[in-house]
């Protein structure tokens, strides 16, 4: 009897809840209301802009026809809407019950670029002008005006940055974030650190445009977020993701001296669908250059050079909450430089060749909580490079009968092969409190396992370096006006390595545990001037970094870097203070910035004490020096015309000094020696500037010049001891102009040419070293002499 009550008490609950579920929903369904609206431009619909409710999670994004719609609650909202070029669009409104609210909202242009979105201050989207580090963009738009077909040929257009050339014979470049060489500055792709060390002799030239939306540059650590090596910064490079449904076809055609022919073709396709829930783009490229010889001994000075690469990248959002994102490609590249390209490396008098299949795969997936206060990310990027290489020469044509001499036998071992897997896994969680309150927490696992073989010079490297790193980070606004941002790093760094060099060999198994911290503020002193200011920390391990993989050719033979077996890690502290300040004379626009900053190192490495073992190797020595410091100022100022003209210009003065002088090289007698007390291959000054002015809507002209001061660069003299002396090098001025034309070919179908000269005055190094017996590494200055060119663009 009991149970049957129970049971009836049971079934009337539940009926209840049922019909008090039901009338709730009625309520909630009767009490909505809709929100409609269309993003627009100059009368031409924006696809893909972010479209917000602020202070309440809600959001979604503009369809191809620039159309959104919102399902709200009754009541007071805002409206914010975001897009890539624009100011940022705001708008409070009040909804009705069951009331269908239709918007037109009409963006304006950001002629001055503060409010471009950017992830790599917090990895997470902000904008510029909010993000508490200092964050410099250099987008697509940009990198056409500059006509680069590559990563390194568009990143030293921005204030702090310098590509260089690092080798007569290969053509190796780096970049440098104020005064530090390239080995300082963390590259990534998406986010991720999977550009690996090998990856860094080659790869900024391996990155073709079409495979880029933007690069984002952030100078001064950024250890906390993205791992030790960021002690200059990170460059950052934002593969493209589709928008809208389209495509581009770009032909470069250009001649080096005027004689020299260059090919570059790239290309995108973007397939949306009309709600935005998925998308894919396909890029790809293919370039070709043959070598050229400017002092006329019939040796290269510019690598001859073949490169392709194809990808993809899509997103599907399975709801308003969570989405899959990935992105996969596939690199080649083959470079050559020496002399006798007709025949095989190792019948040449002087042969630097290496070949290059890098793959690349990127997941991510994103979830957000149903407030929209809490995202998860978990993501996985993995590289695999095989590199095979030739660093030689000095062999014969063998003719019928010839018998291989001794000569001839070293010629053919200089051949190598180098295979590097580089894996990034990790966990990130961000949690979104109120707009004053926001933290992020994260936990990821690096690998790198790397093995460069040449048994010609009895060379041997196999090491695997991995990091456990965990972070944490906070970012809290205590008054208007006010932000401090707050970090804190914990790697776990395990390095296991096999070092053969004929003579010398040695293990390493080595731990080293790394505590970074990270602290910024951002201050908004009023509407149009900001303050920033960073302090950070950040390490290197003692392993093969980039410089350590590339090999020189002196004197005809090989030059190795030499690893010493009691390397300590290297420490970094580095601040910045920037002050920025944006302001309106009549119809200009004008953007002005000074930044100071100072980073000081505690056990650098150094490359230094070259010196010829027994078996006629040469080597350069790595090993810990007293300590070093960077300092200087970074100088910006852009001005957007009325006209729609716009001007940028950069320059940066910086002193790099070692707390002690140091030897670069000495007589086996002691009576001759070579110290610097300062880093090599750094000059005191660089700038750039460029200017782009429209002429109507068909014609425009884009002008840039890249400024370098004088430095000191180490010049061996002789091959056979080793002799090194420093040279201060003469300044360089480079300047480009291009006339940009463009027709409309039918309804979003337009085409695009350029016509223009690079480095119109020929200003390029006078004394390079020629023959057999040259110094590759002695080479400085413009990346390439006069060059014309021509290039044509279709777009839709």
């Amino acid at each position: 009897m009991g149970l049957k009550i129970n049971l009836a008490l049971y079934i009337c609950a539940m009926k209840w809840m049922l019909t008090s579920f039901l009338m709730l929903t009625s309520i909630l369904a009767w009490s909505q209301a809709r929100l409609i609206g269309t993003v627009q431009h100059a009368g031409e619909l924006l696809p893909g802009a972010h479209i917000q409710l602020k202070g309440e999670g809600r959001g979604t994004v503009s369809d191809v026809h620039g159309d959104f719609a919102l399902d709200l609650p009754p009541g007071s909202h805002v409206l914010r809407i975001t897009f890539l070029g624009m100011l940022p669009y705001e708008q409070q409104f009040e909804l009705l019950d069951k009331q269908e609210l239709r918007l037109t909202v009409v963006l304006e242009a950001d002629r001055l670029g503060l409010q471009q979105v950017v992830v790599s201050a917090n990895r997470e989207e902000v904008s510029r002008k909010e993000a508490a580090v200092r964050v410099e963009v250099i987008n697509s738009k940009k990198m056409q005006q500059l006509q680069a077909p590559a990563l390194a040929d568009g990143l030293s257009f921005s204030p702090g940055v310098r590509t260089e050339n690092n080798c007569q014979n290969c053509g190796f470049s780096a970049v440098r974030l104020n005064g530090l060489p390239g080995a300082y500055t963390q590259i990534l792709i998406d986010g991720r650190p999977i550009f690996s060390a090998l990856n860094g002799v080659y790869g900024l030239d391996q990155i073709p445009a079409s495979m880029i939306d933007r690069t984002e540059v952030v100078r001064g650590g950024g250890s906390v977020l993205y791992g030790g090596n960021a002690v200059a910064g990170t460059v950052n490079i934002i593969t493209r993701r589709p928008v809208d449904n389209g495509f581009s076809i770009w032909q470069q055609s250009s001649l080096i001296e005027g004689q020299t022919p260059e090919s570059n073709t790239q290309f995108h396709f973007d397939l949306v669908d009309k709600d935005q829930k998925a998308g894919i783009t396909l890029y790809g490229s293919l370039r070709n250059r043959q070598w050229h010889d400017i002092t006329g001994d019939g040796f290269s000075d510019i690598t001859q050079l073949n490169g392709r690469s194809i990808g993809a990248n899509a997103f599907v959002n399975f709801s308003k909450r969570v989405q899959l994102t990935a992105n996969a490609y596939s690199l080649y590249e083959f470079r050559r430089g020496g002399n006798g390209f007709s025949l095989e490396p190792h019948q040449t008098d002087l042969t630097e060749q290496l070949q290059h299949r890098v793959n690349g795969l990127r997941t991510e997936l994103s979830w957000f909580s149903a407030d929209y206060r809490h995202k998860i990310t978990l993501y996985n990027s993995s590289q695999f490079t095989n590199r095979h290489s030739y660093y030689g020469g000095g062999g014969r044509v063998l003719l019928p009968g010839d018998t291989l001499n001794a000569d001839d036998l070293l010629a053919l071992n200089a051949y190598g092969q180098a295979q590097d897997r580089s894996i990034v896994t990790g966990l990130g969680w961000q949690g979104f409190y109120s707009d004053q309150l926001q933290l992020s927490a994260g936990t990821e696992w690096w690998f790198n396992s790397i093995t460069d073989r040449m048994p010609g010079y009895n060379r041997l490297l196999d090491q695997r370096y991995q990091v456990w790193g965990n972070y944490v980070q906070a970012e809290y606004k205590p008054l208007k006006g006010w932000k401090l941002q707050g970090g804190l790093r914990y790697d776990l760094v395990q390095l296991n390595g096999n070092y053969d060099l004929a003579t010398d060999v040695f293990a390493q198994a080595r731990q080293f545990p790394m505590l970074l911290p990270r602290l910024s503020s951002l201050i908004d002193l009023n509407a149009k001037t900001q303050l920033r200011l960073t302090w950070a920390q950040g390490y290197r391990a003692p392993q093969a970094f980039d410089e350590d993989l590339h090999i020189e050719l002196v004197g005809g033979a090989a030059r190795f870097v030499r690893l010493g077996e009691d390397l300590l890690p290297e420490r970094s502290n580095s601040f910045t203070l920037a002050l920025e300040q944006e302001r309106n004379i009549r119809e200009t626009g004008l953007l002005s910035s000074v930044e100071l900053f100072y980073t000081s190192l505690l056990n650098p490495f150094l490359l230094i004490d070259a010196e010829v073992l027994p078996s006629g190797l040469q080597v350069i020595n790595k090993r810990n020096g007293s300590g070093a410091r960077v300092f200087g100022t970074n100088l910006s100022q852009q001005i957007a015309f009325q006209s729609g003209g716009n001007l940028q210009l950069g320059m940066t003065f910086q002193r790099a000094l070692l707390n002690a002088p140091e030897q670069v090289w000495a007589s086996e007698d002691g009576s001759e020696e070579v110290f610097t007390d300062v880093l090599l291959r750094t000059p005191d000054w660089y700038g750039y500037a460029n200017f782009r002015q429209p002429f109507g809507v068909k014609w425009a002209l884009q002008a840039n010049l890249q400024l370098t001061g004088p430095m000191l660069v180490p010049h061996v003299l002789d091959a056979e001891t080793a002799r090194t002396a420093l040279k201060r090098t003469p300044a360089f001025a480079d300047l480009a102009l291009f006339v940009d034309r463009q027709w409309i070919v039918a309804p979003r179908l337009r085409l695009e040419s350029s016509l223009g000269v690079q480095n119109i005055f020929n200003s390029f190094q006078r004394d390079l070293d020629t023959g057999v017996d040259r110094d590759a590494g002695y080479i400085y200055g413009p990346m390439r002499p006069r060059t014309f060119l021509l290039s044509l663009r279709l777009v839709y």
